[in-house]
Order: C-alpha cells, then structure tokens, then sequence
C-alpha cells in the first residue's frame, strides 16, 4: 500500500505542477478570468482528490515532517485556487464546484489544526500529548527502537532524532546503531537514556515482543554487520589511496571514511554494509527474521530506493512499534520488576529453517575437509 500512496503523491505532483506552469504561460497571452477560473478549479481538484485520498495517513502521521510539509503545501495552493475559482467566474457551475472545494479545504485545516493539538512539541519533534520522553533504563529490551531529541543529539554528535537499535549483547542489554564518526556502534544504554528531562528521548516498543529464537539469532545478527562494516572501511580506504591528493583529502574532509552511509544520508538508498541509523534497525530486524515497515521504495514508489529518506518518524508508522506514554511507565516497570516475561511463542517454522541452514553449513564443510584430503589409498597385505 505504502508504495502505490507514494507513485500516486509523485504523479500528482507532476501532473500539478506541469499543468500549473502551461497555464500560467497561457494566461500571460489571453488575460481570460472564465479560463483562469476553470485553470484554478482543476489545480485545486488535483491536489483535494490528494488530499482527500491521504487524509486519515496525514492525521496519524502528524510527527512526521515530511507529512507536516505535504499538509501545508495542500492548504497553501488549495485555499487561494479555490477562492479565485469562485471570484473569476460568474457561471453558476463553475461557483458550485469551487464552493464545494473551498468547503473541503476549511474542514481539511480544522481537522488538521484539532489533530495538531494532540501533539506537543519536544526535542525530538512533535509527539502525542503523554509520551515519555524520560525512559527508565530498565524498560528497552531487545526489538524496541529509541529515538533521541535536539539536545541529546547535539550531546552525542548525531542529527535530530537519531535512533538507537535496542539488542541483546553478551547477556546484557546494549544499544546498537550507526554513528557519524564510527560507523556501526556498540552502545551502553545509559549513556543514551539520561534521567536529565533537558535529554528527551522516546520508545518505540515493539508489541508483542520478538521471540526467544529471534532474539537469540539477533546477537549474531549484529556480529555479522559489525564486520560486513569494518570490511567497508577497509575496503574504501584503500580505494581512496588511488585518488589524486586534492580529491582524496576533499572526499575525507567532507565525506570521512567512519563506515556511516553518507549518500544514503541524503537519498535514502539502502547499502549492504553500510547504514544510517534508521536503516540498521531496519536491517537488524529484517535480518533476525522479523517483520518491519518497509521503507525506502523511492520518490516514485518504483522501490529505487532514492529520495525516499527513511528517518524515525517514519518507524513510527510501524503498527508493531507502540510509542510508550507516561502512563504506562508504571506497569511496565513493575512487570520488568517482577521478572513477567511475555508469552513466547515457538515458531517451527523458523526452527526448520535454521536447523537446515546450519545441516547445509555442515555438509559443506565436511565435503570441502574430504576434497582436501583426497583419496584414501588403502594399503595390501
């Protein structure tokens, strides 16, 4: 559904902006209020199908900026198209149409403006009303994502609502995410989540929790990322030495050598050894077989992965991902308190599936260990 939401936004941009620049072109020449009029209604009408199409996404997805802007620009061109629409136009048509799509644009900003006071703004941007922005230590556990605000950001060096992958380590909990200066990054968890309100951050609890085998296989996980990354660096580092002194030392000045996914940064392509912050929780999931949002299909929905920057507001749209509020804080810490586990659930399928991959391992190396040997000789009496 998400990709075909994003081909639909992207044609009706095109399609709006193209038609607006050969009308404001053909207006300049014939000065003719009945066609500037019919000109308005049909822009107008493109973005209210839009607009209407993406109400209740726009609603929910409210914390996200990129649907903040996207409200904006509806209400911006929508309202003045549809009341010059009304005041060029004398026929009575032309009034109808144009009143009804003023009517549409006046009730689309209330509701916009009565969801927007469900919201309080904090360091990491707009969150519901009752979010908890000062997360006890003991609440994150293994799937759950944390995304930082302004101040803990500016604190650890990263961008605004950077986000932290919540993982088992060695038999404890870690956080585990890809920094600007390091690249994929072990974290202990206080570190990030500091009892001082000035540091909001907020959880994403992944409801209901991973299972036991996931977990298990998510440690793992991470091993295997943390070298595909290191194996980046090396690997990119020596490509650099070829590079003319000027080009080289321009490239590790403004885009350094940390393993951190600088282009995909600013376009939202999705590397296999090198990630942002939000594209390792995606992948640690993905990759400890567990199901997430998908993200990164592209301006156009045509899955290019380009210009489709996936960011923590967007994890948010994540029905699995529940936003903790303060109100729950008290139960939670009190089931952490008296060890209730969440139910776990034995998926054989997945059990299968690992035992047969780690049998095929096996036969592999036993018949590589055998070639090497060779033929056995056996000797006569």
């Amino acid at each position: 559904m998400r990709p075909i939401r994003k081909l639909f936004t992207f044609v009706s941009h095109v399609l709006f902006y193209f038609l607006a620049v050969r009308f404001a072109l053909h207006m300049g020449q014939s000065h003719n209020l009945a066609a500037l009029a019919c000109d308005c209604l049909i822009l107008s009408g493109i973005f209210m199908i839009l607009a209407s199409s993406q109400f209740v996404h726009i609603l929910r997805s409210y914390g996200n900026i990129f649907t903040r802007l996207m409200a904006t620009e509806f209400l911006s061109w929508g309202l003045p198209l549809s009341v010059v629409a009304y005041a060029a136009s004398d026929r009575p048509s032309i009034r109808v149409i144009s009143a009804i799509q003023l009517l549409f644009w006046l009730y689309f900003a209330y509701r916009y403006q009565v969801n927007k006071a469900r919201y309080e703004k904090q360091g990491c941007g707009p969150v519901p009303l009752d979010t908890c922005i000062k997360i006890p230590v003991q609440l994150p556990r293994p799937g759950d994502a944390i995304g930082t605000g302004g101040q803990m950001a500016r604190l650890l060096h990263q961008g605004v609502a950077h986000t932290e992958t919540v993982i088992p380590w060695e038999g404890r909990t870690m956080l585990f995410s890809s920094w600007f200066e390091n690249g994929a990054f072990l974290n202990e968890v206080p570190r990030i989540l500091k009892p001082d309100p000035k540091y909001p951050n907020y959880l994403l609890q992944r409801r209901p929790a991973i299972r036991a085998d996931q977990v298990e296989l998510m440690e793992y996980v991470v091993r295997s990322m943390i070298a595909q990354n290191a194996a980046y660096v090396e690997k990119l580092k020596a490509q650099r030495l070829g590079y003319p002194a000027f080009l080289r030392n321009y490239l590790d000045r403004k885009f350094p050598v940390t393993g951190y996914d600088w282009l995909g940064r600013y376009t939202g392509r999705r590397a296999p050894d090198h990630w942002t912050c939000n594209v390792v929780y995606l992948e640690v999931m993905r990759r400890s077989g567990v199901e997430v949002v998908r993200l990164g299909h592209g301006a156009a929905g045509l899955r290019t992965g380009w210009f489709d920057i996936p960011n923590t507001e967007d994890l948010r749209g994540d029905d699995a991902l529940h936003l903790v509020r303060n109100s729950e804080v008290p139960a939670l810490l009190a089931a952490e308190s008296s060890n209730c586990q969440p139910e776990v659930v034995s998926d054989p399928d997945f059990e299968q599936q690992v035992s047969a991959l780690v049998q095929s391992c096996t036969n592999i190396f036993a018949q590589r260990s055998k070639a090497k040997a060779g033929p056995v000789v056996q000797a006569s009496n």
